[in-house]
């Protein structure tokens, strides 16, 4: 008998629809052991389309470590006195080794046999839809979240390791003020680094973040030197409040204290087998320098700045016409 057009232009939406939400069809018959996919169905498992098929094929395409429990789910289906809906997300693995990840939602009959026995499944009917992309966006997801908690964990070390510093060094009256200044140097590196859709900040925008604020509308006064380098956020980290410690000392004591007063920050990679990053700052045409009579504050914090996260050591050096610092560390910790 034909179908009224209402009836037809209803099959004809709901087909046009599958195809839009790519939701593919498929049905089982339990009697022959057989699937039936559509074209779409098909595609996902990369199986015949139109035809029955046996299930066994369809079965060696799901993921064998999907498989145990894909097995005992369809195995609480077939039972007429568990579940009789299915929905279930696991792996394919195609004949090219590509593996797709794929949600499922199926639904059994089943029949009383004439003698008035135990219920038995007869057909089944499922759809099936491509969740690749939305499951690599949440495995994304869970490894931003770890190197967020991670990065969390490393910010509170850092600054617990400066207030212990400054408390052995820096007196109550000015710790506040001191220790706000290189918190404030963090966030400045944080925003760098997010910034980074890699989350591998380059050098050059590092070291801008934190030379910006102490020489405002005179860029010229700092020169900055080195090809593109990325660093991790560890290693970005440590180079800006490096940075930070350095310039302070230069507004306060060094070249940038007085009119005319330049800083040139440069870095390079040196060696072959073994390979070191090396970044050199030098002051120029700042008042006469004279070596300190003990170690700074701020020389312990760039010390541990550099060992800590570079792997790397600190030489300084106090030639009259200007400051000289050298960090050198293994290029492939940055």
């Amino acid at each position: 008998m034909e179908l009224p057009e209402r009836t037809r232009l209803g099959e004809d939406q709901l087909r046009v629809g599958l195809e839009v939400a790519s939701i593919g069809i498929g049905s089982v018959n339990y009697r022959d052991d057989t699937v039936f996919l559509d074209d779409l169905a098909a595609k996902l498992f990369d199986l015949p389309a139109g035809m029955e098929i046996m299930r066994d094929a369809l079965h060696q395409r799901i993921h064998p470590e999907d498989w145990p429990e894909v097995e005992l789910r369809v195995t609480c289906l077939l039972d007429p006195g568990d579940v009789d809906v299915l929905n279930l997300t696991h792996r394919v693995v195609l004949p090219d080794g590509e593996t797709r990840w794929v949600r499922t939602r199926k639904q059994i009959t089943f029949e009383t046999p004439a003698d008035g026995g135990r219920r038995r499944p007869v057909s089944g009917v499922f759809a099936v839809y491509d969740v690749t992309e939305e499951h690599r966006s949440q495995e994304q997801i869970q490894l931003l979240l770890g190197e967020m908690n991670h990065r969390t964990k490393n910010v509170y070390s850092v600054v617990t390791g400066i207030a212990r510093q400054m408390k052995r060094q820096v007196d109550d009256n000015g710790f506040v003020d001191a220790f706000v200044e290189r918190v404030n140097a963090l966030a400045r590196n944080q925003d760098t680094v997010a910034q980074e859709r890699t989350a591998r900040a380059d050098i050059r925008d590092v070291i801008t973040a934190q030379v910006q604020p102490f020489i405002g509308k005179d860029p010229g006064r700092v020169m900055m030197k080195g090809p593109r380098q990325p660093l991790t956020a560890d290693t970005a980290q440590a180079i800006a409040l490096s940075m930070h410690e350095m310039m302070t000392n230069a507004v306060k004591y060094g070249a940038l204290s007085q009119e005319g007063g330049r800083v040139t920050v440069q870095w390079s990679r040196e060696g072959d087998a073994r390979e070191r990053f090396v970044l050199d700052w030098q002051e120029h045409d700042g008042p006469a320098v004279t070596p300190p009579e003990r170690e700074g504050f701020g020389t312990k914090l760039l010390d541990m700045f550099t060992r800590s996260a570079l792997g790397g050591e600190v030489a300084l050096s106090y030639p009259p016409e200007g400051f000289h610092a050298r960090i050198s560390a293994p290029a492939d910790r940055l």
